[in-house]
């Protein structure tokens, strides 16, 4: 476990960038991606996300492992009235800790300073922009991974490099 201000200040803006951009300002929720997942998935398009930081914390530390691998309107529901709760009780900078601390980054590392030893070897609070970029990602697609599928971590580095901008 690591503390937000003992990482590279690079490590939680890519996740933010990346993630959910509206992070410090949102009330938990990210209501758009929340509507337009919904819509689409009602209309029979692709099954969206749209799921905040903080409602992926909920489902990786509260929801049950069984429960996470369903995708159920009743768990949404669950994740969107815990993340609304934990977002009044707690302040977004230690939200943010937390869920770079239990993400999953692939090859057996739990938490972005685990990652950054397994891929970069070093700590996170030694990143630079682009392996906190390339980290970001990987809680997404962790077999995308830098050791396991390098060409599309590479990919995927991008994307978060260009949600940063």
């Amino acid at each position: 476990f690591v503390a937000l201000d003992k990482m590279a200040p690079a490590v939680w803006e890519a996740a933010v960038a990346l993630e959910d951009r509206n992070f410090f300002e949102n009330p938990g929720i990210n209501v758009r991606g929340l509507l337009r997942a919904f819509a689409s998935n009602i209309q029979g398009g692709a099954v969206q996300g749209g799921s905040s930081i903080t409602q992926q914390l909920i489902k990786n530390v509260f929801i049950a492992p069984e429960e996470r691998a369903q995708q159920s309107y009743a768990r949404k529901i669950k994740e969107v009235i815990l993340s609304l709760e934990v977002t009044r009780r707690f302040p977004k900078e230690k939200l943010l800790e937390w869920y770079l601390n239990y993400n999953f980054y692939g090859n057996l590392a739990y938490g972005v300073e685990a990652a950054s030893q397994v891929y970069f070897g070093k700590s996170a609070r030694d990143l630079n922009l682009a392996e906190a970029a390339m980290l970001a990602a990987i809680p997404q697609y962790p077999a995308l991974n830098p050791i396991d599928n390098p060409e599309d971590a590479k990919r995927r580095q991008g994307v978060t490099l260009q949600a940063m901008v």
